[in-house]
């Protein structure tokens, strides 16, 4: 963001804090009951909220005996939607907040009354543009489901299909942006007070949280998660995700395919289904989310998990998504690998790479508590017997201690293998997580190594080469013209000239030997598995060859 867009953006935040002041005295009286009033007390408050007002409305809670974490939760359940929300994404986030606090958060629900009939139909006759009956055969007004940011209706398209109908409740975006603009001004303000809750990074969680939610509250983004997950699973038996009717789908208003069943708890409870087989195939899908799609469901809890009668595994509520790049995805398979081997050194190497550093890290200390964590969960056990889910957590617990932040989506991909894992263990204790990763792992392994992306990645790493040798002349004259004008200065030894000349005739003759070496390859490709064989294998065996000269020539040392 521009340096203007950051000061519209932050006039914008005080003036809806001054606006929304009585909302900031409801969310400050509702600390001060649950025991945050010395926080509030340090802070600088706006003129219009002084603190002995504050005092003289509230009325605390016999809440002594509790823990912090405890009144908090308590705390945020009052305060409503928006800070229901937050705590529960701060939940998946192990590396930021203790395991006190995502215990407590765990446990957040939505627990709001459903809205009115007619504010519902109004809310889709302006989306959709024109009345009910136009775009629909049939729509109960009684809502099936009710959660803080929409409610869900069953309805049937003019054709007879039927649908689900997710609206979202009325005055809530511009609630929640309220209370984001308030959060954002807390966070500030206590950082500012207190200065070792700048280590939290109070107003980054805060900030990621507004992107998250701001995706949460435009439904055609949601749309284009389950068409993305239904076109990824398509054919693929035992599993569904509801289809999008895009035509009908509003920022406010979404309409998919109805999916009858029952939650998967309810489901293996009934003694209906097979636990083994509802937990493999939930592994199975996270799986291949991760390994293969690199796009995966972020709020995989059961309450998103449906059984539908014929024993197929429906995944609803795909609003919150996260994506892997192939790095990352690189990264996750190497885990698995090294788990797999026992290899505790890659093992924090990886983890290492992973975190965001916000200060020095002492890499040994690191290592030796990632091999504690090893030797807790992975040493002396069989495959089948690794909790996949409890080692990352206690591993999330130790980056905390040397203030290592995990990127967002890595957090979430952690939180659907601990939820996965639990869950698939609760309904089969012998769920083997570590063989369901296994066919995905290889599969990721073949397609990393095979000749053709071998090829690619040399191509690219030659085109990344012939770039920077090309951008050189234009570099050495810029540098010969700041030395001209004076802006650059700095010291020659005339009799190190015989070095840098030999490390241009090197590099330019390692620029022809790749050229050519990638030329070998791509004909190598092109008559791999064709007759006669030999001649394809002897192709790849003198490109093997080439790379590695290339290679010793880049480590040899110029003399």
């Amino acid at each position: 963001m521009s340096a203007i867009g950051k000061v519209v953006t932050n006039l914008r935040r005080g003036q809806a804090l001054i606006k929304d002041v009585g909302r900031f005295r409801d969310i400050s009286v509702v600390l001060i009951n649950y025991g945050f009033g010395e926080v509030l007390r340090r802070i600088e408050l706006p003129e219009a909220v002084p603190f002995s007002g504050l005092l003289e409305k509230a009325k605390p809670k016999d809440v002594a005996r509790l823990s912090t974490a405890e009144r908090l939760f308590l705390a945020i359940q009052e305060l409503g939607p928006t800070f229901v929300k937050l705590g529960q994404i701060l939940s998946t986030r192990e590396d930021l907040i203790p395991p006190e606090y995502v215990e407590q958060f765990s446990k957040l629900q939505d627990q709001v009354s459903s809205f009115s009939w007619e504010e519902a139909r109004q809310r889709v006759e302006n989306a959709l543009g024109g009345p009910i009956e136009a775009h629909f055969g049939s729509f109960q007004e009684q809502p099936i489901a009710s959660a803080s940011i929409a409610q869900v209706h069953r309805a049937t398209l003019k054709d007879g299909t039927p649908v689900a109908v997710k609206v979202m409740r009325p005055g809530i975006r511009e609630k929640i942006e309220s209370d984001i603009n308030i959060l954002y001004f807390l966070a500030r303000s206590v950082e500012k007070a207190i200065p070792e809750a700048q280590l939290a990074d109070l107003t980054g969680i805060i900030n990621e949280f507004d992107r998250a939610i701001s995706r949460e509250l435009d439904f055609t983004i949601e749309a284009r998660n389950l068409s993305r997950f239904s076109g990824n699973f398509q054919g693929t038996p035992g599993v569904r995700f509801p289809k999008p009717f895009l035509d009908l789908c509003r920022p406010e208003v979404l309409v998919m395919e109805f999916i009858e069943g029952a939650k998967v708890t309810d489901a293996y409870a009934s003694g209906k289904f097979d636990g083994a087989q509802i937990a493999q195939t939930l592994a199975d899908v996270v799986f291949r989310m991760l390994l293969r799609d690199g796009f995966f469901h972020g709020d995989l809890h059961p309450g998103n998990v449906l059984i539908e009668p014929n024993g197929t595994v429906a995944i609803l509520d795909c609003g919150m998504a996260g994506r892997l790049t192939p790095l990352m995805k690189d990264r996750v398979i190497d885990m698995l690998m090294a788990m797999s081997r026992q290899d505790w050194q890659r093992i924090a190497e990886i983890y290492y790479e992973i975190g965001v550093k916000t200060a020095p890290v002492p890499f040994d200390a690191f290592q030796a508590d990632v091999i504690d964590v090893m030797e807790e969960y992975l040493v002396n056990k069989r495959l089948d017997e690794v909790e996949i889910g409890a080692f990352f957590s206690k591993l999330i617990d130790g980056a905390v201690k040397y203030r290592l932040k995990m990127p967002p989506d890595y957090t979430m991909m952690f939180k659907a293998l601990m939820t996965v894992e639990g869950l698939g263990k609760t309904i089969y204790p012998d769920l083997d997580i570590i063989a369901q990763a296994r066919p995905y792992v290889e599969e990721a392994l073949r397609q990393r190594y095979a000749p053709e992306k071998i090829t690619r990645d040399l191509l690219q790493s030659i085109e990344s080469l012939n770039r920077l040798l090309r951008m050189a002349p234009r570099t050495g004259r810029e540098i010969l013209a700041g030395i001209e004008n004076g802006r650059v200065k700095f010291g020659v030894e005339l009799d190190r000239l015989d070095l840098l000349a030999e490390s241009l005739k090197r590099q330019a003759n390692l620029q022809s030997a790749g050229m050519m070496t990638a030329g070998l390859a791509i004909a190598s490709a092109l008559i791999h598995g064709k007759d006669p064989a030999w001649l394809g294998n002897l192709g790849w065996i003198l490109t093997a060859a080439a790379v590695g000269w290339i290679i010793l020539q880049i480590l040899r040392p110029v003399k």
